[in-house]
């Protein structure tokens, strides 16, 4: 298993080739500053998006996002025109 803490976040971001990135940041969170989002995002670029949402504070694994705010970003990654509807033959 890897050491977490040996993970280069902003250089793995940089290497995703254009790939779309959505991060999302507590507002509250005191142990993370919403900066370390920033980067995340700025080596991300083009196709990064930060998202501050409310949360609780770091040490809880859950984080509630709204789902429209989700669901906006998804529609957002499909080509205008291309087809969404997901049917049991395309599973």
């Amino acid at each position: 298993m890897r050491d977490i803490g040996r993970i280069d976040a902003v250089r793995a971001a940089a290497r995703l080739d254009r790939r779309p990135l959505l991060v999302l940041h507590g507002v509250e969170d005191a142990e993370v500053p919403v900066d370390d989002a920033r980067a995340l995002v700025d080596a991300g670029r083009p196709n990064s998006e930060l998202r501050l949402v409310q949360a609780p504070a770091t040490g809880c694994a859950t984080i509630r996002v709204p789902s429209r705010t989700l669901l906006g970003w998804l529609a957002r990654q499909v080509p205008s025109g291309a087809p969404t509807d997901v049917t049991s033959e395309s599973r």
